[in-house]
């Protein structure tokens, strides 16, 4: 799908809708971008492609260049995970910038390996986190 987020216009003026289009990250794919590499079995060569393909991708959608949205799809209990986390998604929100900022790079580091969070700073880029999405719900 796609989420119409537009800017409104000075009186007078007409506005053009910026459509953004999320990265749709599958669950199962997001655990294994999370999971330490210390599995039983060392993943096949195209599989290890096909999961940095989806890290470049998660960190390009979340760059400067990026929309800065990610919709995860198939989470296990997702009606009783929106129940709890929409009403902190508020508490978030009205934190002070210096205080949320440091919330999403510590979430960030978690999700994304700290090696991989020390690769991307090292572009000077800073994730921009606009929303996350449990789609499908």
């Amino acid at each position: 799908g796609r989420l119409g987020l537009g800017r409104r216009a000075p009186a007078g003026m007409e506005a053009e809708a910026e459509i953004l289009e999320p990265l749709e990250l599958h669950y199962s794919d997001l655990l294994l971008l999370s999971s330490p590499s210390t599995g039983l079995s060392p993943p096949s060569p195209e599989e290890l492609e096909r999961l940095m393909c989806v890290s470049d991708r998660v960190m390009e959608a979340l760059g400067p260049s990026g929309p800065g949205l990610l919709c995860v799809t198939g989470v296990p209990k997702a009606p009783a995970l929106r129940r709890v986390l929409l009403p902190l998604s508020r508490k978030l929100a009205l934190l002070g910038n210096r205080d949320r900022a440091r919330i999403l790079k510590d979430i960030w580091k978690v999700v994304f390996g700290r090696h991989r969070f020390e690769n991307f700073k090292k572009r000077k880029h800073v994730p921009r986190v606009h929303a996350f999405c449990l789609a499908g719900l």
